[in-house]
């Protein structure tokens, strides 16, 4: 399980992009060393996924945070 997958458990955002640009740059070092290439396409598939679910943390992170703004002010 990936810590974006699980943000609502982190107190920091910033830890959420830290670990999960890590992740992509170790996915991809990975997927540069594979000589097989449906490896590299299940690894890249991998990658795609797990941005998307990403994206769709941090979108709703800042939804929640612009909320408690409005909502304070």
């Amino acid at each position: 399980m990936y810590i974006w997958n699980r943000a609502e458990r982190v107190k920091d955002v910033k830890n959420i992009t830290t670990c999960f640009n890590r992740w992509v740059n170790k996915q991809r070092q990975l997927q540069k060393l594979m000589s097989n290439q449906k490896d590299r396409i299940k690894i890249q598939k991998r990658i795609d996924r797990q941005t998307r679910n990403y994206e769709e943390v941090m979108i709703k992170i800042n939804k929640e945070e612009l909320n408690q703004i409005t909502n304070k002010g």
